[in-house]
């Protein structure tokens, strides 16, 4: 075996892996280990090696990012990252009214009924 093992940290807990664990055993590991049930595990093959791809699927805003140590990996090259895709945020569809308001001075609107102005 010329992989070995990586370590894998959220907050204060740490957990020693496989480095070619698969997608399910590791959404399992961080669900045990981390108590993350809301993580979604995804891993894509390719020539070079695994990405793996963990996602929060009921957690809105910003969320702690798990941290990835890879100085125990073997071999010629080996490296493991954590990259953050996407950094808490929520979006609307559609975006509601009180969030397109902007404070004025002078009425930005002026009603007529027959010509003649509203108050």
């Amino acid at each position: 075996m010329t992989h070995h093992a990586l370590c894998c940290s959220f907050q204060t807990k740490t957990a020693t892996i496989a480095a070619d664990i698969s997608a399910q055993d590791l959404q399992t590991l961080i669900h045990l280990e981390f108590g993350l049930t809301e993580a979604l595990v995804t891993r894509t093959d390719s020539c070079r090696g695994w990405d793996y791809n963990v996602q929060w699927t009921r957690s809105s805003g910003d969320q702690v990012a798990l941290q990835v140590d890879g100085t125990n990996l073997a071999g010629r090259g080996e490296v493991a990252i954590a990259l953050i895709e996407n950094d808490g945020h929520v979006f609307y569809d559609p975006i509601p009214g009180e969030l397109l308001r902007t404070q004025e001075a002078a009425p930005q609107v002026v009603v007529k009924i027959n010509n003649i102005v509203t108050k």
